[in-house]
């Protein structure tokens, strides 16, 4: 699960952002403030829980969560609030906003870990794929040309993911452009693959790509079923098919043409 992280104090962050990177299974994305936080949000490519503190220049944790429900894209962000202040009137403001949960420092890992847990099991799908309910008039396109477009990305990451999986040289710049068509399709899970797929090829970690593939390959599954596509069926195994079944029979020949006349058959 993918994390993002807003702390203006950079013990308090290091001391969360230890705690959090001691299960494997998730991404941190740190930053030191609100503006910061609104910025990655807005970017696109989706998180699975936001943790905020409470009091940050710029957008605080409350102002943030604020701004993010207000925002049709992030009615359903999971949200986790962190503060010192174990303010009744604070804890009132954040029910209202509909917080995940809300934790009061100093940090306990148990703690910390067992509420990051929740919300990976209560909404582990919920930042996979945007409706289509939704991705429709957001940007303002047909049910039929979004599928279109679904049907392009699923063609174009088969290919690359090939290309990749082939060998240098890597293309980081296809890998980015896949990740910017996800995250305008609302593809979020697939945009995250992607991102990681796309670190790895720029810092040409050849030992991660296969289970980088891997991972985006499952993702290109999951686009698929999300819009409803067909199984492509790969150019080899059609060449396969077309093997096994033979050469076509000849046409048939044209009635226009006459049959031959049998031996002594009497004409007219």
């Amino acid at each position: 699960m993918r994390i993002l992280l807003a702390e203006d104090d950079p013990y308090s962050l290091r001391i969360m952002r230890l705690i959090l990177e001691s299960e494997q299974s998730y991404e941190i994305v740190a930053v030191s403030d609100g503006d910061a936080a609104w910025r990655e949000l807005d970017g696109g490519v989706g998180f699975g829980l936001c943790i905020f503190d409470i009091m940050m220049p710029g957008l605080d944790g409350l102002q943030l969560t604020a701004k993010l429900r207000g925002d049709p894209r992030f009615h359903q962000q999971p949200v986790i609030l962190c503060t010192a202040l174990n303010d009744r009137v604070i804890v009132d403001q954040a029910a209202a906003l509909r917080v995940t949960h809300y934790i009061v420092k100093p940090y306990t890992k148990e703690l910390v870990l067992r509420q990051v847990r929740k919300v990976s099991e209560e909404s582990p799908a919920m930042w996979a794929f945007e409706p289509q309910s939704e991705t429709l008039p957001r940007l303002g396109v047909s049910a039929r040309l979004l599928r279109e477009l679904f049907q392009e990305l699923y063609a174009d990451l088969g290919l690359c993911c090939v290309e990749l999986a082939a060998g240098p040289p890597l293309n980081v710049l296809r890998v980015n452009s896949l990740k910017s068509a996800a995250v305008n399709l609302g593809a979020r899970s697939l945009a995250l693959r992607l991102s990681q797929l796309e670190r790895c090829v720029a810092a040409r970690k050849f030992e991660e790509l296969p289970a980088q593939l891997v991972a985006v390959e499952t993702e290109r599954e999951r686009l698929r079923l999300h819009a409803g596509l067909q199984e492509a069926v790969a150019p080899e195994a059609a060449d396969k098919s077309a093997d096994a079944t033979g050469p076509a029979p000849a046409a048939p020949a044209s009635s226009d043409v006459p049959a031959a006349t049998a031996p002594g058959a009497t004409g007219d």
